[in-house]
């Protein structure tokens, strides 16, 4: 956790002013929260098919692509 940014850098959740270069962020896919707006491309609707039983469920991320998952077209 980051509690605090500041001009050159970040001070940790120790306190520890640590000075960086870049300040990457990443939420995940947390697709419990989804939006209250479909977000759809093509055939594929993520708020169905991010489902732990969906088309691209927990398994799929564990694992190589599998032909059925993943659209070779786009």
């Amino acid at each position: 956790m980051v509690p605090r940014f500041y001009e050159d850098g970040i001070v940790t959740i120790d306190g520890v002013q640590r000075e960086v270069d870049a300040i990457i962020c990443s939420t995940g896919a947390n697709v419990h929260y989804a939006p209250p707006f479909p977000i759809v491309s093509g055939e594929y609707d993520l708020s169905r098919d991010w489902r732990p039983d969906g088309k691209f469920g927990w398994y799929s991320y564990l694992s190589p692509p599998e032909r059925d998952t993943i659209d070779a077209d786009h």
